[in-house]
């Protein structure tokens, strides 16, 4: 009998352990790339990568201005028809994929992305490019397939 109480005791005792939630603490390294916007504003200045992808956005999130140490920026595969002028506020960005939306024209404000290395406007609706995109010095990988351009700057 006492045994028996034991071992109940013991699976009592394993069962409360773990049913309790798990209190994991998060850590995010230089390098994280962040999926959440709400999570990546609280470590505004540390967020170098932010992956916005597949999430059915219809706009760009406002605060996107937020992060002035982004270096990549991914909002392929949602409904974005505009991508806004404060684009051109991340100075740091190197890497910008709005691959597969629905977007008709780029903000000249691109212009002001000295430092973009890779441009991914793929499967889009853009029928001509701003001539600002001139000023991208260091572009290494512009891909605009999929789209009806018809005027090159």
């Amino acid at each position: 009998m006492k045994k028996q109480l034991l071992v109940c005791i013991f699976l009592c005792f394993s069962f409360a352990l773990f049913a309790q939630p798990s209190v994991v603490a998060q850590t995010y390294s230089e390098e994280s790339i962040f999926t959440d916007i709400n999570i990546a504003l609280q470590y505004k200045g540390q967020v170098k990568h932010l992956n916005l992808s597949g999430q059915k956005l219809k706009k760009v999130p406002k605060e996107i201005s937020e992060f002035p140490n982004l270096k990549t920026l991914d909002l392929s595969r949602n409904k974005l028809t505009v991508l806004p002028a404060d684009i051109g506020l991340l100075l740091k960005l190197e890497e910008l994929n709005v691959t597969s939306n629905k977007i008709e024209e780029i903000p000249k404000e691109i212009g002001k992305l000295s430092r973009l290395r890779i441009l991914k406007f793929r499967n889009n609706k853009l029928y001509d490019l701003p001539k600002e995109i001139g000023e991208l010095g260091r572009l290494e990988v512009v891909d605009l397939n999929g789209n009806p351009l018809w005027r090159l700057p």
